[in-house]
């Protein structure tokens, strides 16, 4: 009898020995399922709810039933799951393995578009082109990463080595073109320039008074013409005669306001645009005359002198009218101021 108590607890206890394994088995596959919740599931961030409510269902099985077959259901749900989540983590990854592929090709091909347009740099540029072609071929990311490195500082150092071929090019062309405009801007003052007299000539003065009829300003012209020009040219010789013109036409310019324009028409003729109304002009113009009429030293002959006199023209600009129209009645005054001086 006592035997059979003895096997009966011997049983008992080999019961709850099977039990206490089974609820530490069954604590640790759970432990288990909820470390895949932990450390795995946070691998994928986008697929992270999904797969997560899905284990909390697994665990809340594992704890409220102790059947045998729920837990095998259980384990059938794990294996599913856990297969899902590769599959779906395996096409992200592949997702975006391909973007980067895709992303290194277009680097290829603007480094390629680079070696076209740099002719200069073709070698540097085709060697990174291959470069990056090659590392669409990489699996690794860690020599993904170190390869592209790489050819960015590569790309950057050449990038570097042209702005500054680039700024020096720019700074020499920029220096060339202010030598071009300087030399133009010569040609054009020398175009209107008088070479005996240093005022302007036709040509400048007819584009300054344009510009003062385009301005819209009152302002008169005032037409000169040497008396009795032939007569010391005559006498004296040309050379004489062009110190003659030289010297009128320095005191001609020593006498107009700053900003009027004065230029030697032609031959012993003068003009100056004085920027005043009518009445005004003609006060100033009757000034300038007897300022710059009478005596001329010419230091070149000997202490040659001679006494010079002009007649003066002298037209208003009216709205509507060209630059032709106030010459001419600059002209016609002048001529008709000569006719009556005559005897």
């Amino acid at each position: 009898m006592g035997e059979k108590i003895i096997s009966v607890k011997r049983s008992l206890d080999q019961i709850d020995q099977a039990d206490r394994l089974f609820r530490v088995a069954l604590g640790s596959y759970a432990a288990a399922v909820e470390s895949i919740d932990r450390h795995v599931l946070p691998l994928q961030p986008a697929l992270e709810p999904e797969y997560r409510r899905r284990l909390k269902a697994i665990r809340a099985a594992l704890t409220e039933t102790s059947a045998a077959s729920a837990i095998e259901a259980t384990s059938g749900q794990v294996e599913e799951t856990l297969a899902g989540y590769c599959g779906q983590t395996i096409g992200l990854l592949n997702a975006r393995a391909e973007d980067i592929r895709l992303i290194l090709l277009a680097l290829a091909a603007a480094t390629q578009a680079l070696d076209r347009q740099c002719g200069g740099y073709g070698d540097q540029f085709r060697q990174i082109a291959q470069r990056m072609d090659g590392v669409t071929q990489l699996v690794d990311l860690s020599e993904i990463r170190r390869e592209i490195t790489g050819q960015v500082e590569a790309l950057n150092s050449a990038a570097a080595h042209m702005r500054q071929d680039s700024e020096a090019a720019i700074a020499q062309l920029q220096g060339e073109m202010s030598s071009v405009r300087a030399r133009l801007d010569e040609a054009e003052r020398l175009a209107e320039t008088d070479p005996l007299t240093g005022l302007l000539n036709r040509r400048g003065m007819e584009r300054r008074v344009g510009e003062l009829i385009a301005a819209g300003k009152p302002f008169c012209v005032m037409l000169l013409d040497l008396n009795r020009f032939k007569g010391i040219n005559d006498r004296h010789g040309h050379l004489c005669g062009d110190e003659v013109l030289a010297a009128f036409a320095a005191r001609l310019a020593a006498e107009v306001r700053a900003g009027d324009p004065v230029c030697r028409w032609g031959g012993d003729e003068f003009l100056a645009a004085l920027g005043l109304p009518y009445r005004d002009a003609a006060a100033r113009a009757q000034q300038i005359s007897k300022t710059i009429c009478g005596r001329y030293a010419l230091p070149g002959h000997h202490g040659l002198k001679v006494d010079v006199s002009a007649t003066v023209g002298l037209s208003q600009h009216r709205p509507g009218q060209t630059s032709k129209d106030v010459f001419a009645a600059a002209d016609t005054l002048l001529y008709g101021s000569k006719d009556a001086a005559r005897p």
